[in-house]
């Protein structure tokens, strides 16, 4: 390690910022910190991490000055009466099965004296008043040692569905309070490698299938995940994964056109009553895990309320969330969970309701998705994440989404007088999403008082938001009608209102690590990622585990999905999108291809059966593999993506030589090939008076044969025959014209037709 000496200049600007609670600046960089990944394969990765400048911020202490360090967004150690110093924990993917070790390459550090670091109050929940807590000291300030002791460390590995990952903790800054001396590392190299069998969380299974839902987790959660190579280890395509639907009994047939537009969008979707699912908590988890470890699952909806349907408890609450930890030990999940919580089949079908016009029937023209809500209350200042008081963190998420898709955020907080009749004029006329932070109870929010009996009285027919609350208790739904049920089965004379979604917990929250996750889902939606809801949110958790550990884990547990976790957000007016797509398939095709725009997610189905789906590559381009067999009728292709108009079509089936008309012709005659131009294939169509032997040929335009579609006797009538745009290797040819020639005995003729690539 290398110790740096500072100039006379710089002590002298740190000093001054220490009083004024300024930036002081170590180093040149264009950010306070960087990491980069110098070198990265699963089995070994160089990490650089530098800390260019930092903040301090004076803390007064009874009557004496201490100073909190704030690296930008990066969480702090929140240990009860020891210094809350900056932390950087960035997870990275590994092997399947091995032990990772670290080792410092190069390290680099400068000493500032004269420094008190104030304590920490540890990781106080949303319940108290963090102004009325006092500060206290650890032991620790009566010795003569660094805190934290490791400069960089490794937690266990964890598993998050076919990935393994690990979070490297690195602490830039160490205290002595013996000497006064705080130590910044300016620069440190540090290797993660391999170094023998694994032995904790090892990843034995692997779905078979990617879910694009999770590859796009993995490539914002994981630090190497592009230079390790880890999105290369399948081959075939992403698809838009499975959902199981677990339901109160009494609620299946209600759930059925929810089922089916689920299936037809893409999302292959099973649905089994409760009772087969199990009574309790624990029988219900048995049984998601079976589920997973055969059907590969990757969302679940549990429909019903408390009594209905089980749910497991972490730390005295419900907690749903658990049931998506399906392998390994840790806190990370697998999948992602949602309830619709109703207690009649009517709060079902308002709800299903919701999510499907949603998403099918976005309002052209309509401005409310531009537009968003925060709210906020006046507490929190260098307490909660980032050192941010509730009304800053909000006003951080508003000019994120100002730069976004959104040109009016409101500002309802506590600081500006904010009421609950402020709420309801911003959600009556229409907002798309709302984020709250601030304290919270079972039925209301405590900044403005806004309560379950406000949302109940809302008129914002079908113009929903969609909410990530910051708050105590809002989604305690087992013992009453908690917020954020309300929120969701909300209705004016009979169409939507509330809300489509709502993140809230069924726990007292703690300050700092959920404001994180709330960050993190709004950085993900506004960096373009197409994600669900129930994926924004559990990945937004990631995050806040990542960056809190153990307190981020509870904290996840507890945070429960009000409505549709494969549910596509919106956030601003939608448009409409090119699809194109061949209007038949052959009654055999194994795949059918759609050109629409990159991650739009192609859905084939026929009356609510899942025939397959796929996500559209960075050309656009959807290749959906056939499940199981077609039916010999026409099927449905819907396209949805990111603020687009859904796309439904239909698509006919044909077998590969189909009668078409009962009536029989006068003579043979031979139609025009439809469509023409084509690309990739084309339908070729005639009739014959009688049984007749007949070839059908294809010829280029220089007169060499390509290929032959028929040889054989056919019956009397109208037929079709498709050519799939191949010659007789199956090669497909190129661009230009061909003529195909129909010859029976004595008569023939030939047409010409055109194929366009």
């Amino acid at each position: 390690m290398k110790r740096l000496t500072l100039s006379v200049a710089l002590l002298l600007a740190f000093a001054s910022a220490a009083m004024a609670g300024q930036k002081v600046v170590l180093q040149d960089g264009d950010d306070l910190y960087d990491i980069q990944v110098l070198q990265s394969s699963l089995e070994r990765s160089v990490l650089h991490y530098a800390v260019n400048a930092f903040t301090l911020e004076t803390v007064l202490i009874d009557g004496r000055e201490y100073s909190r360090v704030d690296l930008g967004r990066r969480a702090h150690h929140l240990e009860v009466g020891l210094p809350e110093l900056p932390t950087l924990r960035e997870s990275i993917v590994i092997p399947d099965d091995a032990t990772m070790s670290l080792r410092i390459l190069d390290a680099r550090y400068v000493d500032l004296p004269g420094i008190d670091v104030a304590p920490s109050k540890g990781n106080l929940t949303r319940n108290v008043d963090p102004e009325l807590v006092r500060h206290s000291f650890a032991d620790f300030y009566g010795e003569n040692a660094w805190y934290p002791a490791e400069t960089a460390r490794l937690d266990e590995p964890y598993i998050m569905r076919d990935t393994r990952g690990l979070v490297v903790e690195i602490n830039p800054f160490v205290y002595n309070p013996a000497t006064h001396t705080l130590r910044v590392y300016t620069g440190l190299t540090i290797e993660v490698a391999a170094s023998g069998p694994g032995t904790v969380n090892v990843l034995t299974h692997r779905p078979d299938k990617p879910v694009a839902e999770f590859e796009r987790i993995y490539e914002s959660h994981y630090l190497n995940y592009a230079q390790a190579g880890a999105g290369e280890r399948y081959a075939s395509v992403p698809e838009g994964g499975c959902l199981l639907v677990i339901a109160y009994d009494a609620f299946l047939g209600a759930l059925q056109p929810y089922v089916n537009w689920k299936n037809q969008m893409g999302i292959r979707t099973t649905m089994v009553p409760v009772s087969t699912a199990g009574a309790t908590g624990a029988a219900l988890k048995s049984y998601v895990q079976n589920r997973y470890d055969t059907d590969e699952l990757c969302y679940v909806l549990l429909v019903g309320d408390g009594p209905q349907v089980p749910y497991l408890t972490v730390a005295g609450g419900a907690s749903d969330p658990s049931l998506a930890l399906l392998a390994g030990t840790d806190s990370y999940p697998e999948a992602f969970i949602g309830r619709l919580s109703a207690t009649t089949t009517a709060e079902v079908t308002n709800q299903i309701t919701k999510f499907i016009e949603y998403e099918r029937d976005a309002q052209a023209g309509a401005d409310w998705y531009k537009k968003g809500t925060g709210i906020a209350s006046s507490e929190g200042a260098g307490i909660g994440d980032d050192g941010e008081a509730d009304w800053q963190h909000a006003n951080v998420i508003r000019n994120k989404l100002l730069a976004f898709t959104y040109n009016q955020v409101d500002q309802i907080y506590a600081t500006n007088g904010g009421t609950a009749a402020m709420v309801t004029t911003a959600v009556n006329y229409g907002r798309s999403i709302m984020n709250y932070t601030g304290h919270g109870s079972e039925t209301a929010w405590s900044t403005t008082g806004f309560s379950n009996t406000h949302v109940n009285a809302l008129v914002n027919d079908n113009k929903l938001p969609f909410i990530v609350s910051v708050a105590c208790v809002n989604g305690n739904f087992p013992n009453l009608t908690c917020f954020a049920e309300a929120w969701l089965r909300a209705s004016h004379n009979g169409e939507p209102t509330g809300a489509v979604g709502m993140y809230a917990s069924t726990i007292n929250q703690s300050w700092a690590p959920p404001m994180s996750a709330q960050d993190e889902v709004v950085d993900l939606m506004i960096a373009g990622a197409k994600r669900s809801y129930g994926g924004l949110c559990f990945n937004g958790s990631c995050k806040m585990m990542d960056e809190y550990g153990g307190t981020g884990q509870t904290e996840y547990k507890c945070w429960t999905v009000f409505g549709d976790p494969t549910l596509r957000v919106r956030t601003d007016t939608p448009t409409a999108m090119s699809v194109t797509h061949d209007d038949q398939i052959l009654l055999a095709d194994t795949h059918f291809t759609v050109h629409a725009e990159m991650g739009a997610l192609v859905g084939l189905s026929h009356n609510g059966t899942y025939l397959g789906s796929a996500i559209a590559d960075i050309s656009g381009t959807a290749v959906v593999a056939i499940e199981g067999t077609l039916p010999e009728t026409a099927i449905t292709v819907t396209v949805s993506s990111f603020n687009r108009f859904t796309y439904v079509g239909q698509v006919d089936v044909l077998v590969d030589l189909t009668p078409v008309g009962e009536s029989t012709p006068g003579a043979i005659a031979l139609g025009q090939n439809h469509p023409n131009p084509f690309n990739p294939k084309t339908t070729i169509g005639f009739a014959l008076p009688a049984a007749t032997r007949v070839t059908l040929d294809i010829y280029s335009a220089t007169g060499q044969r390509v290929t032959r579609l028929v040889d054989e006797v056919l019956p009397a009538g109208q037929q079709q025959v498709i050519w799939s745009g191949a010659d007789e290797a199956g090669r497909a040819v190129g661009s230009g014209v061909y003529f195909y020639r129909l010859q029976g005995g004595d008569w023939s003729e030939t047409r010409k037709m055109m194929l366009i690539k």
